[in-house]
């Protein structure tokens, strides 16, 4: 099924759009049902739908009354369409019910407050089971709508009686429609844990960041994680409440309330994997449904990380001092250690081995190398050696890199370190002013890393040629 907006004020929708869309699809042999989506509250739109080309119509419980929804589902019926019933609620479902509906949506976003619960789906599956019919053919053919970002969500609303889902948001941010279509619909989180992880898209943190503003910019590009330096020595140190509207930006974006990495790492702890490949699993699969929110902290003690964490909203705490691997042990939420390397000016003396032996399995959830100078760790706009991020990866201890990298290099430090994912900072920001992003470099940053593997791809085909 393709869903087409045909509302023209509020979603810039029409019902060209939707005769286009149908005569795209009309030569295919099984070609998909296509669904007007809009406001729909007289019998003159359904035939408006039918001659522009619909094979179903989505009718909203909440804009409705029961004589009009029992109206519309008939005249839908005797012009040869479906229709597909909008519910939010037990309550509504009730309505839907009694308008003798069998195709119904639970949309998982209230639109009265616009929140989205991820447990709306399962409850009205249940409520319907209650009321004493299947979930099949016979029944109801129910459908999942909002929310979904990810196989795990598939899953989920398959498992509770759902026989289909409506994606949207989510497609046309993706950047690659196709390929999320396909990651939807098959099992990524059991690929990802039998396959080469250098060999999957690169995940992008922007960090340093200073507003919400510029915690919008990074997201609307595709950034998977949003960095806030709780460190009060930083020059992109946040205070608090900045930190807490930011990180509530961040969460509003991903349509969630509360953190999810931690419940994605529980499901992996029986994972046949090591360590540090399965943690990484968890937090593509995390990234896949929302971006995340890191809180950098350094030299600070257990008790003041989980306060500040908790008190701000954070996924994930970043070690950024000297406090060493032991301490994660303390730290109630997900940690990243940040292992401290020399410019690349100094890089003759660096022995890759011993940065390796710092590295201590069962500890820091995950690792980022960057670059330290005097007096300075982090957001020093300065590389380290690349090459020993490609003996981490060698060695099967998946890391993220930062340290000096801009839209202008970060191709290449993907294609010699081939990390997990991208850490930058000063490599995004106006020359000379530490916190104060510039988005052009920004957007220019984020669409070489989401582009690296076609690149790399591209220049492999290049080489093979010559």
């Amino acid at each position: 099924m393709i869903s087409m907006l045909t509302e023209p004020k509020w979603f810039k929708g029409s019902l060209d759009d939707m005769m286009e869309a149908r005569e795209v699809v009309q030569g295919m042999s099984q070609r998909p049902a296509i669904l007007r989506k809009d406001f729909i509250i007289d019998v003159y739109q359904l035939l408006e739908a039918r001659a522009y080309g619909a094979d179903c119509v989505l009718l909203i419980v909440a804009l409705l009354s029961q004589e009009q929804l029992i109206e519309l589902i008939d005249a839908t019926h005797n012009l040869g369409m479906c229709a597909l019933v909008e519910v939010n609620s037990v309550q509504e479902l009730d309505i839907a019910l009694a308008a003798r509906a069998r195709l119904i949506g639970v949309n998982n976003r209230d639109l009265r407050t616009f929140k989205v619960d991820m447990n709306t789906t399962a409850r009205v599956a249940d409520a319907i089971r209650e009321r004493g019919l299947s979930l099949d053919r016979d029944g109801v053919t129910l459908f999942a709508l909002s929310g979904i970002r990810s196989h795990a969500d598939v899953v989920k609303y398959e498992k509770c009686g759902a026989r289909g889902i409506l994606v949207g948001e989510y497609l046309m941010k993706s950047g690659d429609i196709a390929t999320t279509v396909k990651d939807l619909l098959q099992n990524v989180t059991r690929h990802t844990e039998t396959s080469d992880l250098t060999l999957l898209p690169p995940l992008a943190k922007v960090c340093g960041v200073t507003s919400v503003e510029y915690a919008l910019a990074a997201l609307r590009n595709g950034t998977n994680m949003i960095g806030i330096i709780m460190a009060e020595h930083s020059p992109r140190y946040v205070q608090v409440e900045e930190a807490k509207a930011i990180a509530r930006a961040v969460r509003e974006y991903g349509e969630r309330t509360g953190p999810i990495l931690q419940d994605i790492l529980d499901a992996h702890l029986d994972g046949q994997n090591d360590w540090f490949h399965r943690n990484v699993v968890a937090l593509r699969e995390a990234c896949s449904r929302a971006p995340l929110v890191v809180g950098v902290f350094a030299n600070k003690t257990a008790a003041e990380m989980n306060a500040a964490a908790e008190a701000i909203g954070l996924d994930l705490v970043q070690l950024h001092g000297d406090e060493g691997f032991e301490i994660c042990k303390d730290i109630q939420y997900p940690t990243i250690r940040a292992l401290h390397l020399p410019d690349t000016t100094l890089s003759d003396g660096v022995d890759a081995e011993a940065v390796l032996q710092q590295v201590q399995e069962g500890l820091a959830n995950y690792i980022l190398l960057d670059t330290t100078m005097k007096g300075q760790q982090g957001g020093t706009g300065v590389a380290f050696d690349w090459k020993i991020a490609a003996i981490f990866t060698h060695a099967r201890i998946p890391c993220l890199m930062a340290g000096g990298l801009t839209p202008e290099n970060v191709v290449k430090a993907l294609s010699v370190g081939h990390p997990v994912g991208v850490d930058v900072s000063s490599g995004v920001e106006v020359k000379g002013s530490p916190g104060v992003k510039d988005l052009d470099k920004v957007t220019a940053f984020l669409k070489a890393v989401k582009d690296y593997l076609s690149v790399a791809s591209l220049k492999i085909d290049e080489e093979k040629e010559t």
